[in-house]
This record gives C-alpha cells, sequence and structure tokens, in this order.
C-alpha cells in the first residue's frame, strides 16, 4: 500500500477567506495596540512606586548619616538667657538641654518690662 505524501504548495485564497483573515488581522492589531497600552500603563504604575520607594530610602538613609532626624518638639524661651538681651530655646521637657541661643526681638525685650510692642511696632516709622 501507498503511504500519503503531503506538501506545501500556494493555494490561491477565495474573497470570503480573505475578508476573515483581513477581520482577523484588524483584532489582532488592536490588540496589540491594547496590549502596549496596558504595558505603559502597568510601567508607569511600576515606575511610580519605584520612585516612591527610592523617596524613602533616601530619606532613611539621611537620618541614619545623620543620626538624627528632624521632629516637631515642643519648646520653651527662656528671655535673657544666658545674658541680658538674649534668649535660648530649649526642650520643654529638659529646659537645660538649649537647642539654640538667639538674639531677643525689639518686642520680646519689652515683654520684660511689662509693656506690649506690636509687630507693627517693631518695623520702625509708619
Amino acid at each position: 500500500m501507498d503511504k500519503r505524501e503531503y506538501e506545501l504548495i500556494p493555494v490561491p485564497l477565495t474573497d470570503e477567506e480573505v475578508r476573515h483573515m483581513g477581520e482577523s488581522l484588524a483584532r489582532e492589531t488592536q490588540n496589540i495596540q491594547d496590549l502596549r497600552e496596558q504595558k505603559a500603563a502597568a510601567m508607569a504604575t511600576f515606575n511610580g512606586a519605584i520612585k516612591e520607594a527610592s523617596q524613602r530610602a533616601a530619606e532613611t538613609a539621611v537620618k541614619v548619616n545623620n543620626r538624627y532626624e528632624l521632629r516637631e518638639v515642643e519648646v520653651v524661651r527662656l528671655m535673657d538667657t544666658p545674658r541680658p538681651g538674649m534668649k535660648a530655646i530649649a526642650r520643654i521637657e529638659n529646659p537645660d538641654e538649649v537647642i539654640r541661643i538667639e538674639p531677643m526681638t525689639a518686642a520680646e525685650k519689652q515683654g520684660t518690662f511689662g509693656f506690649s510692642l506690636s509687630e507693627d511696632d517693631e518695623g520702625g516709622e509708619k
């Protein structure tokens, strides 16, 4: 018995076959475009997440390297300390821990005498 054989040979397409293939091509082309848009959106999401994580890591690295972080802490102003006309800014829970020393403002100097000077008066004449 003879064995069946097959070969690939050109066979002209019918108009109906070409129409079906064209519709299939249009669907696949649209699918490619949709997938590219989804990829771009996903990449934007991941890039944003990576950027945020990198920012958090950088902020933490700065704190570790500096060995401190800035926190809002209640302070007290100690007038005429360490000398008249100066004020010491200290943590309220430990007034002996001075954060900085700076000159007193004109209003603060007047306050030590029991007078009140508005901020408008501080700048000079009107």
